[in-house]
């Protein structure tokens, strides 16, 4: 907590992560990032008021919870309250590593709960392979608490409003509703 940096932070070539059971709060930089590395579980984690450092700008420069050209992750049973970008994955041209390319693939984001207010996303921005059904890239059965209902929490390409988030097939058995914050 309270870092000028990222709070847990896992970067290149790094496999089978496991990111379970932790409190991260009020760091500067992104709350839990896994970056051009490979087989993570980001589980049953409370992540919340992070990434002040990307404050009204995409998923892609930060989130409380940013997977970064990464591949095989799974996110799930997470609690993420943001005033800036709540569970982002991203994807750029980056190479290969240890275990081959690095890119955004197979990651799986479901059973959340995400609280966003003010500008917060929540979803997936980056190079056009990343949407692609083969990339497997997903969010289903997460619970949405956002203070305006007609904002644009969710990015996919690029901000949407709810009906558009699910109009791209992301969490049609997802639920929103409207907090105070």
């Amino acid at each position: 907590h309270h870092n000028n940096g990222h709070g847990l932070w896992a970067d290149t070539d790094n496999i089978n992560f496991l990111y379970e059971n932790n409190l991260v709060t009020q760091n500067v930089g992104i709350g839990i990032l896994h970056e051009t590395s490979y087989d993570a579980i980001i589980r049953d984690n409370v992540v919340r008021y992070n990434a002040e450092s990307a404050r009204n700008k995409s998923v892609g420069y930060g989130s409380n919870i940013l997977i970064y050209v990464s591949q095989d992750v799974e996110i799930y049973g997470n609690t993420v309250e943001a005033d800036t970008n709540g569970i982002g994955l991203y994807d750029i041209a980056r190479g290969s590593g240890a275990y081959g390319e690095w890119k955004l693939q197979n990651v799986f984001v479901h059973d959340n709960v995400v609280k966003m207010k003010g500008t917060a996303e929540t979803g997936l921005g980056g190079r056009p392979e990343a949407f692609s059904p083969q990339a497997k890239n997903r969010f289903s059965k997460n619970s949405y608490y956002i203070t305006e209902p007609s904002g644009t929490f969710w990015y996919w390409k690029s901000s949407r409003s709810w009906s558009e988030w699910r109009a791209e097939d992301q969490d049609l058995n997802g639920s929103v509703s409207v907090w105070s914050g």
